[in-house]
């Protein structure tokens, strides 16, 4: 299914979902001094480290789900419709920019476009929060944002976002030091969630998917001639995708299949592990 086609069916299944709880919304009157809506557990990773538990976070997308795919359950939307702000990556399929007024995490970022089967324009890659150096402007929206929002707690906002910050820089320093000394910067994954990552470090990211779809038998075999050319020794699959067309093409080239979580709760562990992965794995 298209990109396109998947983002219309998305906000077109949020208009719905706004509709039906907009009547909740106004019988409950204020917003929720205290909520804060956000796209993505990376997200919420982020608003935590900031906010340090001085506010309630509703993730649209929970553990274990695709945002390509998945849809926003009732509840969700009105826990959304009683936010104070929404923080959205600003892209992706379900989220609805186009309807309430968001907090857009793409905001100052450079996006990369992705091409549909003509090679045309199709839609921008929208995995910034994988990119510690986009991650770091993403964090800086939420800083100015949350400190607007509730000024009385804007030095404890600011004392966080150092902390984070660092933590961050350190991550990104690590990563470096790994990369450079590096002979092959290509690398091989199933859905192309580490496109930003990529670009940080100077690396080559193909895709097993072929435009957003299953690969067919020429790209399939273009990817194992890559793989054997290059001596690639590792696939990374996201755990939200189905591991079958990766699990084939690691059998036929004798490589191994990693599994990675770009859309871990846990943003800063997950990022370093996978640095770590790239270190031990990539020749």
């Amino acid at each position: 299914m298209k990109w396109k086609f998947k983002k219309s069916l998305y906000i077109s299944f949020a208009i719905i979902l706004i509709i039906s709880f907009l009547e909740i919304s106004c019988k409950r009157g204020t917003k929720n001094n205290r909520q804060i809506s956000v796209s993505v557990l990376p997200q919420k990773y982020l608003v935590e480290r900031i906010a340090k538990g001085s506010v309630k976070i509703n993730t649209l997308i929970q553990k274990g789900m695709d945002p390509a795919s998945s849809g926003i359950s009732p509840s969700q939307v009105a826990l959304l419709l009683d936010s104070k702000i929404y923080f959205a990556i600003g892209n992706l399929p379900f989220e609805m920019g186009q309807i309430l007024e968001t907090v857009r995490q793409y905001k100052n970022i450079k996006l990369i476009e992705q091409k549909d089967d003509f090679g045309i324009k199709d839609n921008e890659n929208p995995h910034i929060w994988m990119s510690p150096k986009k991650t770091k402007i993403m964090a800086k929206n939420i800083l100015n944002n949350l400190s607007k929002e509730y000024p009385n707690e804007k030095v404890n906002f600011a004392n966080n976002y150092k902390s984070l910050i660092k933590d961050i820089n350190k991550t990104d320093s690590i990563a470096h030091q790994v990369f450079k000394s590096k002979k092959n910067n290509t690398f091989i994954i199933y859905h192309p969630a580490l496109t930003y990552f990529a670009l940080d470090y100077g690396l080559k990211q193909i895709a097993i998917e072929e435009d957003g779809k299953e690969p067919g038998p020429i790209y399939l075999k273009k990817i194992i001639n890559i793989i054997k050319n290059q001596n690639i020794k590792f696939i990374l699959v996201q755990g939200q995708f189905n591991k079958t067309k990766a699990n084939t093409i690691a059998k036929e080239c004798g490589c191994k299949v990693i599994v990675i979580n770009p859309l871990s709760e846990n943003w800063l562990s997950e990022t370093n592990r996978i640095i770590r992965i790239f270190d031990s794995e990539m020749e």
